[in-house]
């Protein structure tokens, strides 16, 4: 009797879910390797470049397309892929804007930190204090920002408030190194406007416009440093032009040629100018400097004397006279 003997055989089935497995094994290991290689990838494109230039500004500037600030970064060894750059500013921003301006970083950053700073304007700078002196014309305040800020855009600064002068507050301000000079005017402007709005009633009531009290203002700046000084002073104008006399301010002379009283020539003293007030009578067209409150103030507020001349010797002192005669005295006295 034969007996049979089953052998061991493998079904089709079992072989395809042999093959199956082996498959998915496969699949699995690749994209391990793939999530792997993405990773290591990602993390390499989101640390800083080794050579980042650490404690220096960044400038973004104005009007530049993302792709050009992403070339632009990573040619500057701030990123390594400018295209993983422009990923996460399309991702953190819905307008993909980055905002132009000066950045700081005192270190290197991850892409994706300095993706969130340029995209919210997060500078990582820290206000300057920047003091404007009482007096200051225009252009000195442009060369005090230059002095502290070194990329400040002077000139066109002094484009922008060529029809500024005298209404730039001099004031203690706090200005980011990326301040724009609009930013500078606009602030000077409004703190102006602030301190005159307590002034208004008496503005209001004065015999001069607000134009001739600041542009007197600015004459009293130039020519008195002490308040009580700066209201005889005041005074005297108002006595010559209440007579139709020429101020003969030598004050005009530094803001349009810039020369003082004891550099003057006869010649610089008939100079073709508006604010020559030895040949033009009156007031000049307008402020020769940016006059702080206690000038203002005294330009509204005159001290009331006889007095119709004054000058300076070379110490500084000031000595009055009320006629030619007594001014000539002055001169011989304290001018030799």
């Amino acid at each position: 009797m034969h007996r049979c003997i089953k052998k061991n055989t493998i079904s089709e089935r079992d072989t395809g879910c042999a093959h199956f497995s082996c498959a998915s094994s496969w699949a699995i290991r690749i994209v391990v390797i793939l999530l792997l290689a993405g990773s290591t990838a990602w993390a390499y494109a989101a640390t800083p470049p080794s050579n980042f230039p650490e404690g220096r500004r960044i400038i973004i500037e104005e009007g530049s397309s993302l792709r050009e600030i992403a070339s632009d970064l990573k040619e500057r060894d701030i990123i390594r892929s400018s295209l993983f750059f422009e990923f996460l500013v399309r991702l953190l921003s819905e307008d993909t804007g980055v905002r132009a301006g000066t950045y700081f970083f005192e270190n290197g950053v991850f892409s994706l930190d300095l993706a969130k700073h340029l995209t919210r304007g997060i500078f990582g700078l820290d206000p300057t204090r920047v003091l404007i002196p009482e007096g200051a014309t225009t252009r000195e305040i442009a060369l005090v920002m230059q002095h502290k800020f070194p990329d400040f855009d002077a000139t066109r600064f002094l484009e922008l408030a060529k029809d500024k002068e005298g209404y730039l507050f001099p004031d203690t301000y706090f200005f980011l190194p990326n301040t724009k000079p609009e930013q500078v005017i606009q602030e000077m402007r409004s703190n102006f406007d602030r301190q005159m709005a307590d002034l208004l009633d008496d503005i209001a009531s004065s015999t001069k416009s607000l134009h001739e009290i600041v542009t007197l203002a600015s004459l009293l700046e130039k020519e008195a440093i002490v308040s009580r000084e700066r209201k005889i002073i005041s005074g005297i104008i108002q006595n010559r032009l209440d007579i139709d006399m020429p101020l003969q301010i030598d004050a005009t002379f530094r803001y349009i040629l810039g020369k003082g009283s004891f550099d003057l020539t006869r010649e610089d003293l008939r100079h073709e100018s508006p604010y020559n007030t030895y040949i033009n009578k009156g007031l000049p067209p307008g402020p020769i400097a940016n006059p702080g409150m206690d000038s203002i103030l005294a330009a509204m507020h005159p001290e009331k004397t006889s007095y119709f001349y004054y000058l300076h010797d070379r110490r500084g002192r000031i000595f009055y006279s009320k006629d030619f005669e007594g001014h000539k005295r002055n001169k011989f006295a304290y001018l030799r």
